[in-house]
């Protein structure tokens, strides 16, 4: 499986409190991704893929520009809150989504709050 390393953003308002991660269309078929394909980072909990704008920007995004290792300009990827609590993800480190080959229905579900008092 191909992964990328993304630049995370905020999410987008409709996207808190959701599992859904947004990536540019060129990144989603670099990672032969469809819109609302399973997707994972670093742990085995999958997020739904949706598509964002090539480009997109709000107002109050950084306007600098983070390069990977190599040179290669760091695509965006805007993950719910929820997803950042699940990567344990602040805000500055990348993040890693590849594809997943299978996803499988969870046979069980636990409900707790993600509040962190």
């Amino acid at each position: 499986m191909l992964k990328t390393s993304f630049r995370p953003y905020p999410p987008l308002q409709e996207d808190f409190n959701t599992s859904i991660i947004r990536i540019e269309s060129s990144q989603m078929r670099e990672l032969g991704i469809n819109s609302g394909d399973i997707v994972r980072g670093v742990r085995s909990t999958g997020v739904i893929c949706m598509l964002i704008e090539d480009g997109y920007k709000q107002p109050s995004d950084s306007t600098i520009t983070y390069l990977h290792e190599l040179g290669i300009i760091l695509p965006q990827a805007r993950i719910s809150n929820i997803v950042a609590l699940n990567t344990n993800n602040k805000g500055a480190s990348m993040v890693e989504i590849e594809k997943v080959a299978q996803s499988t229905p969870a046979q069980r579900v636990i409900f707790t709050t993600s509040d962190a008092r």
